[in-house]
């Protein structure tokens, strides 16, 4: 499996974008008729925002269009992975060619308060691209990245991301440096969509019930600092949009769980929009809301 990896970072150093992009949809295909877990995951996802939709508007979910979206976040998985394995030849002399950037104003809004930035983001269009156009932009970007199986193909992830200038902590033993990170007033990049282990804070997403992370909220309420909603979207094959959205910023009542239940909501609120927008870009291959 790591030979695999090693291949399409490979690949991806010698073939042009335009190719990675029908090899990897070739995969996709395959992944799409024998993956039925990771199908089904994706299509239960899928299913509660088209529902959600649906209803706010007042007709029935669309079945053909669920199942449309479903294939095409295969698609959109496939080009995100040959995008990732392309990385490196994206740099500061090319990243205009690539990406379009809007509301860069709110992000240096933000960091004009000198007490760093949250950047919430989602499974969506390309994060891992968000990232390093925003370093290559020249805002130092700590993400916090989950580690994966194995230590080899952590290593691959973390060389890929640090060879761009992100400087990646890992989930779940950071908390001092995502403290000093801020406080150097740095930008701390941290995904919001899917719940990773125990810990998280129940709230309505799309309109069900669910737990999503707590830690941009609780993040920002400790250290008084903005949160700021960015998201990068793929406008068509090799070319993209990074959108920076206005600052949120925390209250404090002197009710910590009323206060952290409303500034997530808050964050959350705007990436339902990006979310509901480009539904077939949201890569989040594991169920949000579970049965009971």
């Amino acid at each position: 499996m790591v030979f695999l990896y090693h291949l399409c970072c490979f690949l991806g150093m010698h073939l042009p974008l335009k190719l990675l992009y029908f090899i990897a949809k070739r995969v996709a295909d395959i992944q799409y008729l024998y993956k039925k877990e990771i199908r089904q995951g994706v299509k239960s996802n899928i299913r509660q925002v088209l529902t959600f939709q649906a209803h706010q508007n007042g007709k029935f979910l669309n079945e053909r269009l669920l199942e449309k979206y479903v294939k095409k976040s295969f698609y959109n998985f496939a080009r995100y992975a040959a995008e990732f394995s392309y990385l490196p030849k994206i740099n500061k002399n090319n990243l205009r060619r690539f990406i379009t950037i809007e509301g860069k104003q709110y992000l240096d809004q933000a960091l004009s308060k000198g007490k760093g930035v949250i950047s919430i983001t989602a499974h969506l269009g390309n994060w891992e691209l968000g990232g390093v156009a925003t370093t290559l932009l020249g805002y130092p970007v700590n993400a916090v990245a989950l580690p994966h199986k194995t230590s080899e193909r952590d290593r691959i992830f973390v060389e890929r991301r640090e060879h761009q200038g992100v400087k990646v902590i890992p989930w779940g033993g950071g908390m001092k440096k995502l403290i000093q990170a801020l406080k150097k007033n740095e930008i701390v990049a941290l995904l919001g969509d899917r719940l990773i282990g125990e810990q998280g804070i129940p709230i309505e997403f799309f309109g069900r019930k669910t737990k999503l992370p707590k830690g941009p909220a609780a993040l920002s309420l400790k250290m008084n600092c903005p949160i700021v909603p960015a998201f990068l979207i793929r406008i068509k094959e090799g070319r993209y949009l990074l959108v920076f959205e206005p600052p949120i910023l925390p209250t404090k009542t002197g009710d910590r769980e009323k206060d952290l239940e409303e500034l997530a909501r808050r964050a959350l609120g705007v990436m339902e929009k990006y979310i509901s927008s480009y539904l077939s870009q949201w890569l989040n291959f594991q169920p949000i809301w579970h049965e009971g």
